[in-house]
């Protein structure tokens, strides 16, 4: 049957819900909605109806209580009848007369169904006596009496719970079965694992320990080794730390290793400058790597030697230094023409002497630049030249003025002159202009002149008058007069 309240499936006939403990006796149906309440049971009713268990407790005889002030016990509680005598005392409010006996003569006729009631009420139960009295005490059912404790009621289990209960009971049980092979298994590997670290770590097998000898010196870190039984081997290690002392190991300290093997020990030695002046940068920067050096530099310095030699070093070689001493080094690289282009002749001929060179100074005629300014030089500028050698640098000139005064020269150079074979005398040079071509235009003032001379008697020299002459002189390059018009020679 289907409980109305939980609607859990029961077995027929059953009294009670498995699910809710429902009394499927006493259940009343709920009120519909318009219901009132006067159409529903009260189930305080129910409970009135159901008689009281009257049991009989011992009388208390007042007569052997031990109180300060003589007690008369009122007679109405002298003796206890029943459990319902217990609760009227206890509850009067519950058992008024006028309401009670209503709901008694109300109830007269009805008989409530107490089935399995007994299930849930410990027969052996002594209800505690009224302590409202002076002197008066509860007795209470002894804790150790596991008989009349309270009782657990549980609803009846169905087939299937119960299968299902059971199962798990035997799965439990498989598992403990279980668990104690493997409880073994695990004291038995803990051990040997145990037994297998002592003998490991007192050195019965796997080999010895490393000692540690970092720090020792090389005799003793051989003497300890070799007093271990195994084979050291030193090799050195450049380094800062002071000679002769154990770096590391390999293998390192506290490692495993058969006796007689080899252990090789790293040990200190000092680093030391190497020969520098006269070899090549390469080599030598290679030295002071594998010394470990770390802060030096080179420095270029020009030199006639071969490019590349060291030419000083500011440590002295052979002597003992840290990896981190400054070590300063000056390398030759050549000479080489430097750049003198549009500077004046005087500039370009200090830088060109500042590199040792002698300087020789050639014009490099133009009309197109100023005068006095370097234009190259030979060799050219970024060749390779060594120091104390010549150097010819070209100075920017105008030919045209060169050859204007190369005339103005060679006209003041004296007064008299032959133009085309007559003879003059000059008496000054009014005007000389370049043309181009190496030609100059002079213009001049002089006057025709000649001398006789008289069968022994002294020379007479007569002059015509001044006159202006004009003329043209072209120049070589050698600055020597190729051409004249009119001719023209010193007399």
């Amino acid at each position: 049957m289907k409980c109305p309240q939980c609607q859990t499936e029961n077995k027929d006939g059953a009294k009670f819900c498995n699910e809710c403990g429902l009394s499927f006796a006493n259940w009343v149906e709920p009120a519909q909605k318009g219901d009132s309440l006067s159409g529903k049971a009260d189930p305080r009713e129910a409970l009135k109806a159901i008689p009281l268990v009257e049991e009989k407790t011992e009388e208390f005889d007042f007569s052997e209580a031990e109180v300060d002030e003589p007690f008369a016990p009122d007679s109405a509680f002298t003796e206890r009848d029943s459990v319902k005598d217990v609760a009227r005392d206890m509850f009067p409010s519950r058992f008024d007369t006028g309401r009670n006996s209503a709901v008694r003569s109300a109830g007269a006729d009805q008989t409530a169904d107490l089935t399995g009631l007994e299930k849930l009420v410990d027969s052996s139960y002594v209800p505690p006596a009224y302590s409202g009295r002076a002197g008066d005490t509860i007795e209470m059912p002894p804790v150790g009496d596991s008989a009349k404790q309270s009782r657990q009621f549980r609803a009846q289990l169905s087939d299937k719970e119960r299968k299902q209960i059971e199962k798990a009971k035997r799965k439990e049980e498989g598992r403990g079965k279980l668990k104690l092979p493997l409880v073994l298994a695990l004291v038995t590997l803990l051990a040997a694992a145990g037994i297998a670290f002592g003998t490991y770590y007192l050195e019965m097998w796997g080999g010895k320990s490393i000692p540690n000898v970092i720090g020792q010196s090389q005799e003793n870190a051989e003497f300890t080794l070799e007093s271990k039984g195994f084979l050291p081997r030193a090799e050195l290690v450049k380094s800062d730390d002071v000679a002769g002392m154990v770096l590391l190991t390999d293998p390192a300290p506290g490692a495993r290793a058969e006796q007689g093997a080899e252990v090789v020990i790293h040990v200190s030695t000092s680093r030391i400058v190497p020969v520098a002046v006269g070899r090549m940068q390469s080599d030598v920067e290679a030295d002071l790597k594998a010394e470990g050096f770390d802060n030096f530099a080179f420095a270029p310095v020009k030199s006639n030697e071969p490019e590349g030699t060291v030419l000083s070093i500011n440590v002295e070689s052979g002597e003992r230094a840290l990896s981190t001493t400054p070590i300063e080094l000056e390398v030759a690289v050549p000479f080489t023409i430097p750049e003198v282009k549009d500077l004046s002749e005087k500039e370009a001929i200090e830088k060109l002497e500042a590199e040792g060179y002698v300087v020789t100074v050639r014009p490099h005629y133009t009309e197109e630049s100023k005068e006095g300014l370097a234009v190259s030089t030979e060799p050219a500028a970024g060749t390779e030249h060594k120091s104390g050698e010549a150097v010819t640098l070209y100075v920017t000139k105008s030919r045209g003025s060169e050859l204007t005064s190369l005339t103005w020269s060679y006209l003041t150079s004296q007064s008299n002159f032959s133009l085309d074979g007559l003879s003059y005398e000059v008496s000054s040079v009014d005007a000389v202009e370049f043309v181009g071509d190496n030609t100059v235009q002079y213009t001049l003032t002089a006057r025709y002149y000649e001398t006789h001379y008289w069968f022994g008697f002294e020379a007479e020299t007569r002059y015509g008058d001044y006159e202006t002459i004009t003329g043209t002189i072209t120049w070589n390059d050698a600055n020597e007069i190729s051409a004249a018009d009119p001719t023209i020679q010193r007399i």
